[in-house]
């Protein structure tokens, strides 16, 4: 996770390079990525193998494309989503994650590679309102 860290840190540091973007864009793309590699980290079953996960980040126009690789099993996100569209506990200590990355984002697909590898590609637009709607009591 630190690296992930340092990888946005810089990026940060180097805005010019990411001209058409803002800061708050950059933010909400390391939260989205910090979440999906820390599901990774905690859920993920990789049958034993090292794992592996990719970082792919590149800007298209005001937006920022991220995709994220690894060699795990995999899980159904749509299924997941769908299953959990709001959260109904005040206050969970668990389960926000997922609901928060979806609402980070736009265009959130999860597909299954050729060759066993998981891939989850997203954006994160300029003129983007992140909402979770989270009870308090």
């Amino acid at each position: 996770m630190d690296d992930v860290h340092g990888l946005f840190d810089g990026w940060e540091t180097q805005l010019e390079a990411y001209a058409s973007l803002s800061l708050e864009v950059l933010h909400l793309a390391k939260l989205a990525v910090h979440e999906w590699v820390a599901n990774i980290k905690q859920h993920a079953d990789f049958q034993g193998r090292s794992p592996e996960v990719g970082l792919y980040v590149s800007p298209t126009d005001d937006r920022l494309r991220c995709i994220i690789e690894d060699n795990s099993e995999g899980f159904d996100l749509e299924g997941y989503l769908k299953d959990h569209p709001k959260i109904t506990v005040v206050l969970p200590d668990r389960g926000m994650g997922l609901l928060m990355l979806r609402s980070c984002t736009e265009e959130l697909r999860y597909e299954k590679l050729n060759g066993g590898k998981q891939k989850l590609e997203f954006y994160i637009p300029a003129n983007n309102d992140p909402h979770v709607d989270i009870p308090f009591s």
